[in-house]
This record gives structure tokens, sequence and C-alpha cells, in this order.
């Protein structure tokens, strides 16, 4: 081999190394590992818990009253306004990781999974094709907060040096990085970016926990934006496409808006893993069990593996 040739070879090694050591792209919806959600473990778990169910309850109840038109119950007025949630994003590492490795995002690349998060609920996400599901910009973003709970500035991303807490387990309401490092969860939507959670990629809470110690989202450095979008529905009180079913069982399906995922223009789905390739897969024919006006489906229609809220590595897009 020449000495040309030897440089060269050294000089592409070394450019392999670099890129195999970045982390993924927020924008991909591809395959990042196993995404295994702690949300359906805590969620069957806590709802033998009478203070959790009440509030769970509760809160399903409001949100069905409402869409039926209750006079009791009155929402906001729908006037355009964009609402905007303030994040705070707790980086939680190793001592001897430096920014910009593993789990230590730099704040560039963080910024860079908050618009991927922003374009995916303003059904912007910048995908060749065009939304399957017809999904609307639904007039909610997320930014990074600007002012610390003493009211001084801030740039919304805190970094904590933890070999202990930056290796997260679930403990029933969540993992105890949450409220080791939360800020006050009343003003703030918490993120906690960790090195690795015991047996998931992620997890969160849904929206009736909201001031709660254990509210926040937690993510697994090795995740990808479709991950962070996932945890973040939840966080708005989104359940998977496939809640009430199961490998090889389909959710009932006879009141769209009181079972499954609770989403009518969510279509029944058996819990499932697939790629791309499987657009067109239909594992559930219960899509005009409800015959009601309330379902929106006017045929038996493919399983959402597009949708964000599936376990699909094909995820891009919300109804």
């Amino acid at each position: 081999m020449s000495i040309r040739k030897f440089v060269l070879f050294c000089i592409w090694a070394l450019l392999c190394n670099v890129l195999s050591a970045q982390e993924p792209a927020p924008w991909s919806s591809t395959f990042s590992g196993e995404h295994n959600c702690g949300f359906d473990d805590m969620h069957k778990q806590n709802m033998f818990n009478s203070y959790y169910q009440n509030m769970h309850d509760d809160m399903e109840q409001k949100i069905y009253m409402r869409g039926t038109g209750d006079a009791s119950i009155v929402p906001k007025p729908d006037n355009g306004e964009t609402l905007t949630i303030p994040v705070v994003i707790h980086v939680v590492h190793r001592h001897d990781t430096p920014i910009g490795v593993s789990e230590n995002f730099t704040d560039e690349l963080l910024q860079a999974y908050l618009d991927y998060v922003n374009a995916s609920f303003r059904n912007d996400t910048g995908i060749g094709y065009g939304n399957p599901y017809a999904g609307v910009d639904v007039g909610i973003q997320f930014c990074l907060a600007q002012r610390d709970p003493d009211g001084k500035p801030t740039t919304g991303i805190i970094r904590y040096a933890d070999d202990v807490l930056t290796n997260d387990a679930v403990e029933i309401w969540s993992g105890p990085v949450v409220p080791a490092y939360q800020w006050d969860p009343k003003r703030y939507m918490n993120v906690f970016l960790v090195y690795n959670i015991t047996g998931f990629g992620g997890y969160a809470n849904l929206a009736f926990v909201h001031g709660e110690p254990y509210d926040g989202i937690v993510l697994s450095h090795w995740m990808y934006g479709s991950t962070w979008v996932h945890e973040f529905g939840h966080y708005l009180n989104l359940y998977h496409v496939f809640e009430g079913g199961d490998y090889g069982i389909c959710p009932p399906n006879d009141y769209c808006d009181q079972q499954g995922d609770l989403v009518c223009d969510t279509p029944p789905t058996q819990k499932h893993r697939e790629y791309c390739d499987q657009v067109g897969l239909n594992t559930c024919t219960n899509d005009l069990a409800d015959t009601r006006n309330e379902n929106v489906l006017y045929f038996d229609t493919q399983d959402p593996i597009q949708n964000f809220m599936s376990y699909d590595y094909c995820r891009s897009h919300f109804t």
C-alpha cells in the first residue's frame, strides 16, 4: 500500500469512528434500538391505587363530557392561538462524560430534538410524503425555559454529573431521577435525559399527574426523536394506539371514544413492531364495530404503523 493510500485509509477510518460516535439524528423515525415504553407498566400497576385511579377516571370523564358538548365543561375557545409550554431539559450524565459524548448531548442537539417534537405536533415534519392520517396543527409548541424558578435567566438546559441516577429505573410512579432534579412541575415541563433506563427506552405519566413529584418525561440517550414525540404524547394524555389490546389481541371498538386509545380516527390495531415495508398491514377487523356518528372510519383501515403512539419502526405522524 502506498503512503498516500495509507493516509487516506487512516482518514477514512477516523471519520467512521467519529461518525459512529454521533448521537442519533432526531428527525429519523427508523429503528433506534428497542423502544419499550414504561407507560404501560406504570399505568396498569398504578390503576390499583385508588388515588391514581380516581384522578385518572375524573380526567377521562371530563374529556368525554367535553366531547359530548356538555355546557358545564367549557373548553378554551379555538381562536388560532398557539399554546407554548416551557421546557427544562435535565441532562443527567456520568461524571467522566464530556459534553457532546454519549448521554451528555450538546445544547444544539437538544434543540434539534425539541425542534423535531415541535414540527411533529404542528404537523410539519418535513417528511417527503404527506401525512396519511390527515393530521393537523394542534396549536401546541414547546420552548426551552428562559427563567429558572427564582426568576433568573436560564438556557433551559441543566446538567448534573450523577453516576447513580443517570441509570434510572421505574419505581411505581417514576424513576428516582424525576423527584431528585425536578423543577416546579406546575410551571415547567420536566424532561430528563439519562444514560439508561432499566428495561425501557423512555416513559411518562398521563396529564392528570401534572404537578406531582413524579411528573416528568424520562428518555434514554439512545432513543430517536420519534420516541421523544411518543413520550411527549403521553405527557399530553395520549395512549398507545394499541391500548386495550396486545400482541395478537385487538382492542375493543364498540365505543371508540371510550375504548382503545380513546381517539376515534385511530383504527384498532394489535401491538406489534413493524417496519415501513409493512404499510398496509391490517391486524384488526373491528374498525366499524362502533356504528355511532362518533366513529369517523368508513371502512376497515390499515394499522397505524406510522403513528407516533405506536411501537412500530415507521413512526412519523399523528392523526
